[in-house]
């Protein structure tokens, strides 16, 4: 395989993913997964229908040898919040059937031009995405990202060379559910316990707040808590400001089922300074928590944990008592209760390992501003 586009700073050759081409395409993006890049495409096609997965925004790199199938490919989901999750297509598996060819010299010059045809992909994507009819008067991804697996060295290698900016590691922790004894059965003194807030502190379900006094705007307050909380945040610090709060709490309610009653508004002497988000994930029968966040005045009191503890015992409350039509009906919650933190935010790190929460897995967060 020639190198030449790589060193002439042409443009590789990009088309957008059709019907026909959506197999050989499939098989690219899955090529690490399975020896057979088919047998890994069909799997993911499967679950993408099964999922109801926008395949819309997908491209490639046709090879050259006119067989149909492609030497790079990209995959953009865009979500709500006008974000867009990027998928790049990986080296081959190493004992698959589209191992490299080259050794020495042309091993060299094989991931030289992978690398200009990744970054000729993101480079073609990212305008077309900007600039997409994507939600009704709302048009255009604002924030492209991707989640790599480590350690992806060629695909960070693409990422970076167009842009893209390298947060913190993200780490995966799961704890399995487990029932504690609903409140209903404790005694008076030990449920008061349970809910026992520091002076000035008011802890309220989302489907509650419009039964305090004053502004019951829920979207109001939830923006005003999310930025209190943004504050010397050490969560992804990076990601302040690159979109608007109402973007991103479109995308926090975009995730899994929403149940306001699974969302908390932390009030300081009535003034919003934190949440504590999590969502029902049917598909994998697991409640994700979505977002922890307080502001500078609620830290250091040991009120992360209080609020994991309250909302996991009222979530086990609200699945006992769980009937037809509820979100939570149905659910063994056999996968447990997941979440995502910023590696060098060592104080959320350890409160989860200290409830019982495991590592799961190692991500590698890289977004842009389009």
């Amino acid at each position: 395989m020639g190198t030449s586009g790589a060193t002439t700073g042409q443009i590789p050759s990009i088309v957008k993913i059709e019907t026909s081409d959506i197999q050989a395409a499939a098989a690219r993006l899955m090529a690490d997964q399975h020896p057979d890049p088919y047998h890994a495409g069909d799997r993911f096609l499967q679950a993408a229908g099964m999922l109801n997965l926008d395949l819309r925004w997908f491209w490639g790199v046709p090879g050259a040898d006119q067989t149909g199938e492609f030497n790079q490919v990209l995959l953009a989901m865009v979500s709500a919040g006008r974000t867009a999750m990027l998928f790049l297509s990986p080296p081959p598996h190493p004992k698959g059937l589209w191992r490299p060819s080259g050794r020495g010299v042309e091993a060299v010059a094989e991931a030289r031009r992978a690398l200009w045809e990744r970054q000729g992909l993101l480079e073609h994507a990212l305008p077309c995405l900007a600039t997409a009819s994507i939600h009704p008067g709302r048009p255009g991804v604002v924030l492209a990202q991707a989640l790599l697996e480590p350690p992806s060295l060629a695909l960070v290698e693409a990422f970076a060379a167009s842009g893209f900016r390298r947060l913190g590691d993200l780490a995966y922790f799961r704890k399995p559910y487990v029932q504690s004894i609903p409140a209903s059965l404790l005694k008076r003194e030990d449920a008061e316990k349970r809910t026992c807030w520091p002076r000035g502190v008011e802890v309220v379900p989302l489907d509650q707040v419009g039964m305090r006094p004053g502004d019951n705007s829920t979207d109001r307050l939830l923006a005003e808590a999310l930025e209190r909380s943004y504050v010397e945040t050490l969560d992804c610090p990076e990601l302040c400001g690159l979109r608007s709060i109402e973007d991103v709490l479109l995308s926090h309610q975009s995730v899994g089922t929403l149940d306001p009653r699974l969302w908390w508004l932390v009030f300081v002497h009535g003034k919003p300074a934190g949440c504590v988000l999590f969502s029902v994930v049917r598909e994998t029968d697991s409640i994700e928590l979505v977002y922890l966040g307080l502001g500078p005045e609620l830290r250091g009191y040991g009120l992360g944990r209080s609020l994991m503890n309250h909302a996991m015992q009222r979530i086990g409350d609200l699945a006992l008592s769980a009937r037809g039509g509820d979100v939570l009906h149905g659910l063994s919650l056999a996968g447990g209760i997941t979440l995502a933190v910023d590696t060098r935010n060592v104080p959320a790190v350890r409160l989860y390992r200290e409830m019982g929460f495991q590592r799961t897995g190692i991500r590698i967060p890289l977004v842009k501003s389009i």
